[in-house]
């Protein structure tokens, strides 16, 4: 297990796609149990000391914020990315940062709808999580499902052999 200091990440290492958990965190809990995963949460680093992550809003979070006690992350790296893919994620990214408010808010419905197993019950131009990483990462992985979860994505990046591991960061 390579340990990493997120900080130190440069422009020419990004994207990379970053699963989280928040130990402390109630829907982190519940999502992690539903999935039953070690990950609650999936962003894309797109910059150094900067995630675009989906809240309450799609938006661009510094790394520090996700460097807290209760807190560990998985970096994923794709080893052979092509220069079209690398800017097809990295200008999706910034795009997606600039849309108007109600196009970046979070999908409650969809979360919902994976809550009790319905996976396709969701807002059709919203997006959660993982979706919002989905629409990157089919660039690389073009017959990702529809709606995963990020449980669902680390599984896929585990089996894919144009993905690696980058590090871990594990708080103390």
């Amino acid at each position: 297990m390579k340990i990493i200091n997120p900080l130190d990440i440069l422009q020419s290492d990004t994207p990379l796609f970053v699963l989280s958990t928040d130990l402390r965190g109630f829907m982190g809990f519940g999502i992690r149990a539903r999935t039953n995963s070690n990950y609650n949460h999936i962003m894309i680093m797109h910059k150094p000391d900067f995630l675009a992550s989906q809240g309450l809003f799609y938006k661009e979070i510094p790394m520090h914020k996700f460097m807290k006690p209760g807190t560990y992350m998985k970096f994923w790296k794709c080893k052979d990315i092509t220069d079209e893919e690398r800017m097809y994620i990295l200008s999706g990214v910034e795009k997606d940062l600039k849309d108007p408010w109600w196009k970046r808010f979070y999908d409650y419905v969809g979360v919902l709808g994976s809550a009790i197993g319905l996976r396709n019950f969701n807002i059709p131009f919203l997006n959660y999580c993982s979706e919002r990483v989905r629409k990157r990462i089919k660039i690389i992985i073009p017959d990702i499902q529809e709606h995963p979860s990020p449980a669902d994505i680390n599984r896929l990046f585990k089996e894919n052999e144009r993905m690696e591991v980058y590090g871990y960061y594990i708080s103390d």
